[in-house]
């Protein structure tokens, strides 16, 4: 998979399509966050009931995201007016979350 990963990387790299500005706000981010993840969970550790409850807090903000959404998608395809910046996912929850409305793909 790795393999697969830089291949495919330093294909997009040298066809020019990387945006390097924002590849490196992606790196930065990301070392960050994992400090900031090595930083609390260490923390949390020693309070494991604190670690449910973070844990279950974002499990159901994202299930709330993900069910407003989908309600948000779905009247705006009724009224035929966008809902907002949830407008362009297409989420079905009888299928999974969708691709935007504007992208499809072919077999």
């Amino acid at each position: 998979m790795t393999a697969f990963g830089v291949t495919t990387a330093v294909s997009y790299a040298l066809s020019g399509l990387v945006d390097w500005r924002l590849a490196v706000l992606f790196v930065i981010g990301g070392a960050a966050g994992g400090a900031l993840g090595i930083w609390l969970g260490a923390r949390l550790t020693e309070r494991k009931r604190a670690l449910s409850l973070v844990f279950s807090a974002i499990i159901i903000t994202v299930g709330v995201y993900v069910v407003s959404a989908a309600i948000l998608t779905s009247s705006a395809d009724r009224s035929g007016s966008p809902a907002g910046p949830t407008h362009a996912v297409g989420i079905d929850l009888s299928q999974g979350v969708g691709l935007p409305a504007d992208l499809t793909l072919s077999a």
